[in-house]
């Protein structure tokens, strides 16, 4: 689950609508014409170290979630939005430091039980992009819209 608060607009994308860049870190998609600006495209699911997107989809479209974050705008690339909760944030339980071990974790402001017994990781957009920017040295360009 990702907090609605930072995401700017959600894509529906044809894969030729992606520019794909040579030699660049392996959780960047490429990049894509957004409003006439760049927006690069992270594979979400590689970032937190779980099966690449491309593994998961035949040729069908893709979606991404434009997120606003200080440095700028980036598409986080998904496979589908499945649901919409509405979620009290006191009610989000945090992850104390010794459970931030994995990649998935280190994404991740905490987890929210949801009425029915499930479990739910809530994602911090900025902790995702923190993390793409210390590996990869990706700089985002911030938004004139």
């Amino acid at each position: 689950m990702l907090t609605t608060d930072r995401i700017t607009e959600i894509l529906n994308l044809n894969p030729q609508q992606i520019v794909p860049l040579p030699d660049v870190f392996p959780e960047v998609v490429g990049v894509f014409n957004w409003r006439g600006e760049v927006l690069w495209l992270v594979d979400l699911s590689y970032l937190l170290g779980t099966e690449p997107l491309f593994h998961q989809m035949g040729a069908g479209n893709y979606n991404a979630l434009v997120v606003q974050h200080p440095q700028g705008m980036i598409g986080l690339v998904i496979n589908q939005i499945s649901q919409s909760f509405w979620c009290n944030p006191a009610e989000i339980q945090l992850l104390s430091a010794t459970q931030r071990t994995t990649k998935l974790s280190q994404c991740l402001q905490g987890y929210w039980s949801a009425p029915e017994g499930e479990t739910i990781w809530v994602l911090d957009s900025d902790a995702v992009i923190n993390v793409l920017h210390s590996r990869s040295q990706l700089t985002l360009k911030r938004s004139t819209n």
